[in-house]
Order: C-alpha cells, then sequence, then structure tokens
C-alpha cells in the first residue's frame, strides 16, 4: 500500500474528528466548552507519558539487542546498527603513512588491536566506508614499512541524548528503521502496511463485543436469578477464562477442518485481485467492484473477529447485569411499568441507557487489552497485521520495529482513552462540572 495513500486516510479521520470537536465546542454548553478544552489539554502530556514509559521500558531489558541480533564476529554491521539507533557515537579516522614504531600506540605487542576496531588497509578509504573488522599488524600493508590504519572509536550515548533524540524522531514521524524484519525498510513503511490489517480485525470485534457483552448483560440482568441469568454469568466466566490462541485454534480445528466452512488463516486465498488503494481489504474490495473477493475477504474475518470479540465479552456481561440491576430497582422504573410502557422498552431503551455511562469508561480501558489480545490472534490465525509484526519483531529481536510498533499501541490507546472520555461527558451532563 502506498504510504502517502494511508497518511492522507489518517489526515482525513483527525479532520472529521477536528471538525466533530469544533462543532461540540461552539454549539454546546459553556461546561462543556470547557471540559472539553481542559481533556483536550491533557491528551498530549498523556501520550508524552505513555511514549516515554516505551522509550523507558525498551532501555531496561538487561544486553544489547543489535549484539543479541548480529553475529558476534560482524563488528562492523553491530557498530552501524548501534549508530543508526542512537546507541553509540561513531567516529571514524583514516591514519596513513605509519611506521612500525608507530603501529604500538595501536596495536599490542602480538600484534592485535588494542581496541579491537583498528584494522590495516592498503589504502585510503573515505571515513564513511571504514571497516569496523579487526585487523593484525602487517597485514595487507602497502609496504614493508608503511601502514595505513582505519581507526574507530565507538562511545556509548548517554540515556539522555538518545531520549532527546528518540522524541525529536517522534515529532517528525520517524521511528527508524527495521533491523531483521525486513532489513533497511523505515519501519513506518511497515506500520502503514500493517495497521490496516489490525484494525479491520479490531473495529469488527469491537462492535460484536458491545453488541452481544451489553445486550447479553441486559437479558441477564432483566432475568436475574432465573436459569437465563445463571447460563448467561457461567458463560461469561467461562469465555473469560478461555485463552485466546486456545480458543482461536478451537475455532479452526471445528469450522475450518473438521466442518470446512470458513478458511483456516490469513486474511486473502492466493494473490489478491483487487486494487490495494488503503490496505483494507474488505473496503478495497468493495471500491474495485469486486464483490466475490470481498466475499472472501469477509470469510477470512469471521474466525478472527470472533475470536477476539469473545474473549472480552464475558467482561461486559457481567459488567452490564451487575449495573442493570441496581438500575432496574430504582423508582422511575417502576413508575413505567405501573404506567404501562412495555417490558422491552423500560429494560432496553430507558434502563440499559443510563447503565450504559459506567460502562463507556470501561470500554476505553479494554482497548488496551484488545490490542494484547490481538497479537495473540493474529499469530494463531497468521493475520499480516501489527500484533503478528511484535511478534514477529520479537522473534527476530528486531529493536526498531518492536519499539515502533509498541508507540504506536500507545498513541492509538492514549487517543481513544481522550475520546471515550469526551464522548462520556457529552453523554452525561454532570461530568462537566
Amino acid at each position: 500500500m502506498n504510504l502517502i495513500t494511508f497518511n492522507n486516510i489518517c489526515l482525513s479521520a483527525l479532520l472529521l474528528l477536528a471538525a466533530f470537536l469544533i462543532y461540540v465546542i461552539g454549539t454546546g454548553s459553556r461546561s462543556l466548552r470547557n471540559y472539553l478544552l481542559s481533556r483536550l489539554a491533557l491528551t498530549i502530556p498523556t501520550i508524552w507519558i505513555l511514549v516515554t514509559l516505551v522509550f523507558i521500558m525498551m532501555r531496561v531489558i538487561p544486553g544489547d539487542p543489535v549484539q543479541a541480533t548480529l553475529k558476534p564476529g560482524d563488528v562492523d554491521q553491530v557498530l552501524r546498527v548501534q549508530e543508526r539507533i542512537g546507541y553509540v557515537d561513531v567516529e571514524r579516522n583514516v591514519v596513513a603513512r605509519l611506521s612500525q614504531e608507530d603501529l604500538g600506540e595501536y596495536f599490542r605487542e602480538d600484534g592485535r588491536p588494542k581496541n579491537g576496531y583498528d584494522f590495516v588497509i592498503d589504502s585510503t578509504p573515505d571515513w564513511d566506508k571504514c571497516e569496523a573488522k579487526p585487523g593484525q599488524a602487517g597485514e595487507d600493508a602497502t609496504t614493508a614499512d608503511t601502514f595505513t590504519i582505519c581507526h574507530i572509536e565507538a562511545a556509548e550515548v548517554s540515556l539522555i541524548t538518545q531520549y532527546i533524540d528518540y522524541m525529536g524522531d517522534i515529532i517528525r514521524f520517524d521511528l527508524g528503521a527495521s533491523i531483521n524484519v525486513e532489513p533497511d525498510v523505515p519501519v513506518t513503511h511497515i506500520i502503514a502496511r500493517r495497521l490496516p490489517a489490525t484494525l479491520e480485525l479490531t473495529v469488527p470485534s469491537i462492535a460484536l463485543m458491545l453488541l452481544f457483552g451489553i445486550y447479553s448483560g441486559a437479558y441477564a440482568a432483566n432475568h436475574h436469578r432465573g436459569s437465563e441469568d445463571y447460563t448467561l454469568r457461567l458463560s461469561s466466566v467461562f469465555l473469560y477464562s478461555i485463552p485466546i490462541f486456545w480458543m482461536g485454534l478451537m475455532l479452526q480445528l471445528i469450522f475450518a477442518r473438521e466442518l470446512n466452512l470458513l478458511p483456516v488463516a490469513n486474511r486473502f486465498t492466493g494473490r489478491v485481485p483487487f486494487e490495494r488503494r488503503t490496505g483494507f481489504y474488505l473496503i478495497d474490495s468493495i471500491l474495485d467492484g469486486d464483490f466475490e473477493s470481498t466475499w472472501i475477504v469477509i470469510r477470512h474475518m469471521i474466525l478472527p473477529t470472533v475470536t477476539l470479540g469473545l474473549a472480552l465479552i464475558g467482561v461486559f456481561i457481567r459488567l452490564t447485569r451487575s449495573n442493570m440491576i441496581e438500575i432496574l430497582q430504582e423508582d422511575y422504573i417502576t413508575a413505567s411499568r405501573a404506567r404501562g410502557v412495555p417490558e422491552r422498552r423500560v429494560v432496553y431503551r430507558h434502563a440499559l441507557r443510563n447503565s450504559f455511562i459506567p460502562i463507556m469508561t470501561f470500554i476505553g480501558l479494554q482497548v488496551a487489552v484488545l490490542m494484547g489480545g490481538a497479537i495473540l490472534t493474529e499469530t494463531t490465525f497468521s493475520w499480516d497485521g501489527m500484533g503478528k509484526l511484535i511478534r514477529d519483531g520479537i522473534a527476530l529481536r528486531d529493536f526498531t520495529v518492536v519499539q515502533g510498533a509498541v508507540t504506536i499501541f500507545a498513541v492509538i490507546v492514549g487517543v481513544i482513552s481522550t475520546l471515550t472520555d469526551i464522548l462520556y461527558a457529552f453523554i452525561d451532563p454532570r461530568i462537566r462540572y
């Protein structure tokens, strides 16, 4: 997918969001405007704290990720990668026409380099082409008594300097380049290809989670202490306790292998026949008018979407049920029933509407859990999204990919948390005061 196209989509979404906020601020009450402005002002430090935590966590991990990733003997590549991600500051100098006595400053008596990064070469290269390979005095010398040395020194960069450089790169939307997942490819390009796949998976999962979780919880509360209530409560505990990857494997075994109804993995079978404009296969196939491919995309989405959605349905069943039981005992609910208002309208319109306010807060908190579940779901179904990207980055010890992907997740969680608070205030006027 074209990165510019994806950026345009993100920019359009931000503009729509900004237009909505401007409309609310312009037409809302003074208390609502003050709340929205104060909450938006807190968004930047919130995201800053999340991004800072990512920086700290990635650097408190024991060991050097570059040394662990690359071959121990490949000194040059290790230094170049360490320099690229800001771990070390490398200085390269070419020293020419050295005599045998001059070599004593750089080499020990046994002929090995003193610092391990001096290499005796037979010609003077450009400074940026010096190769940091261990050498030995007298090896590849131009003459028997004259030597040319590429002298390389690597000094560790302080954490403060690394942090300043890191934040500067974040502001410029520069997340570095991949080391092993896609060598030398910018992480932003990789994320631009993978993020639509994750959104295409998580958005339907959230819809499934809310639709079945909330309405099942309301149904259980309306049949309090009945067989339906006990069944839904036991089902919620069962669903919440099942590991996501095991649930995915069972669904694959039943619906893909035994019944042969749905694909077992991936986002599409075979070569994608439609033009990938946005990276969202469902949207791209519809825009291309290829409805046969649209059906194939939907069939591939069913199992991973259900797996990810079922993992959190149980939480919302119990949360909605507990809130609804309290609401159904309120005086206005009793008065509505006494006036002959249909039971379905009392439960699913009046009571559910008022119990939805605390549920709204919990939705924002579950986004982070949903993102974590996406890693296991995408790995189980070979779904080529952000979760699988983090898993591949960890497996291949790709420091920049893991750091960049986790940073994007942190920003998404921070933004959604802010939007949840804004929507919360929009629904409940008491929050504004």
